[in-house]
């Protein structure tokens, strides 16, 4: 049997290349013109608080190109970390540098003219947001020790303005995150606070003034680059269990995009149970590999029978179970995985069997499933999952 390549298999990987070439330069460019504007500034109105203005829009620019790719999410622009810092500088000016970063980056942008405009429209709001956020903890805070009402005024405004923005741009599911899948926010806060502090320091402390921005970003640098990097391990991950799953179909032991369907309609199913979205994930690596078992078995032209399903889940959870990251994965593929996610890989499995991939045969499959024995699949689930079927969703996902 001969494998055939999509001619698109490369596509994503040179287009990503293609993609942090344009960032670089674009980075570059918008970096040595804002060195000119804050020389041009320093020079003409020589005065420290418009060259710091200058340098103040040249980072929220830059920062607004550079972006931290979370997964499954919108990604985070560095400057959120500038604009928490920023808070602290008068609101004016900050409304001024603000929209004027914010232009200028639509400008450049070369998305279509509704959605820069959408885009600077919610991250206005965001950081308008976080501003009054700012100064309500300061009115309340006046008699607190300098450096607790700062924190605490800074600390107030970082996270508001996080929590719009992600709402803006991700809708209700941004905020369903656990804690453990916040360390870019995490890190772009921590760094708006070490910028808020260095500006202006706290009581008597004087502060470093513009200084701070160059100090501070490098560190905030790092994180990006960190992220950046874990970003492409993930979709290493993701590549390295999509082509694992395409082997049983390759080797005619499965249906051709059987696992793709499965894994599919098990992220529909555990957002519509609101399952944690570490639970998804696994879930969705165990739906893609759940024929992996077939491999390993003997070949039912020469034992004279087809493996059990039961058979087939219990060696593809042995496979698992061999790789400390899989090992989640292989203990939801077992037979006698009885939780939640297991009962939804179960019957997205036994749904897409039903249908084939046809999305019409939904409802009918959904019935058959529903008439079998009462300890075979949880009757949660199957709601769930008709649900799913009548609001068309698995026909969209087609299309």
């Amino acid at each position: 049997m001969t494998a055939t390549v999509r001619p698109d298999a490369g596509r994503p990987e040179r287009r990503r290349v293609r993609n942090g070439a344009r960032v670089g330069v674009r980075v570059g460019a918008v970096g040595m013109c804002g060195a000119a504007v804050v020389a041009a500034a320093t020079w003409v109105v020589p005065q420290p608080t418009v060259a710091t203005l200058a340098l103040l829009a040249t980072a929220i620019l830059v920062g607004e190109t550079l972006v931290i790719r979370v997964p499954e999410r919108p990604p985070l622009p560095l400057a959120t970390a500038v604009l928490i810092g920023a808070l602290r500088i008068p609101g004016m000016q900050l409304a001024g540098v603000v929209a004027a970063a914010l232009v200028v980056h639509a400008l450049c942008d070369d998305t279509p003219a509704r959605d820069r405009a959408t885009r600077a429209a919610r991250r206005a709001a965001a950081t308008a947001a976080g501003w009054v956020a700012f100064a309500a903890v300061q009115g309340v805070a006046g008699t607190w020790p300098d450096d607790l009402a700062v924190l605490a005024a800074l600390g107030a405004g970082g996270i508001v303005l996080i929590a719009v923005d992600e709402r803006l741009r991700g809708g209700p599911s941004a905020w369903r995150l656990g804690h453990r899948d916040r360390a870019a926010e995490l890190a772009l806060l921590s760094s708006g606070l070490f910028l808020g502090f260095g500006y202006r320091g706290v009581g008597a402390d004087n502060g470093i003034g513009a200084w701070v921005l160059p100090l501070f970003l490098v560190p905030l640098l790092s994180a990006w680059y960190a992220f950046d990097r874990l970003a492409t391990i993930r979709i290493t991950y993701r590549q390295t269990i999509a082509a694992l799953s395409a082997v049983p179909e390759l080797a005619g032991l499965a249906r051709p995009g059987h696992a793709q369907r499965v894994a599919e309609l098990c992220g529909a199913l555990a957002a519509e149970l609101d399952l944690p979205q570490d639970r998804i994930q696994y879930l969705e690596a165990a739906a893609l590999l759940h024929h992996l078992g077939h491999l390993c078995l003997p070949d039912p032209r020469e034992s004279g029978r087809a493996p059990l399903p039961a058979e087939v889940a219990a060696k593809g959870a042995e496979i698992l179970r061999q790789t400390e990251p899989l090992r989640p994965a292989g203990d939801l593929l077992a037979p006698d995985a009885d939780d939640v996610a297991a009962q939804v890989l179960r019957v997205a499995s036994a749904f897409d069997e039903l249908t084939t991939g046809d999305a019409s045969l939904g409802p009918v499959a959904v019935e058959a499933l529903r008439s079998g024995p009462g300890y075979l699949y949880d009757p949660l689930v199957l709601d769930a999952l008709d649900r799913v079927v009548r609001r068309g969703e698995l026909r969209r996902r087609g299309a």
